[in-house]
């Protein structure tokens, strides 16, 4: 069984995209939710989140 750093190196970078992707849609549904009235815990960091995401033109809004 031969090893090869390019294989391993490209999964190593797809799972690190996935798992942003999964954490920019746990992020993003937060705030959905925190817009919508159903989080209160760590509202501080989801208001500057949306701030943040106003200012750069967040597409869902």
């Amino acid at each position: 069984m031969s090893f090869s750093i390019r294989s391993f190196g490209f999964r190593h970078l797809a799972a690190i995209a996935e798992w942003t992707l999964v954490g920019l849609g746990a992020l993003w549904f937060a705030r959905f939710a925190y817009l919508k009235g159903g989080f209160v815990v760590g509202s501080d960091m989801l208001y500057y989140l949306d701030v943040g995401l106003r200012q750069v033109g967040d597409p869902f809004i």
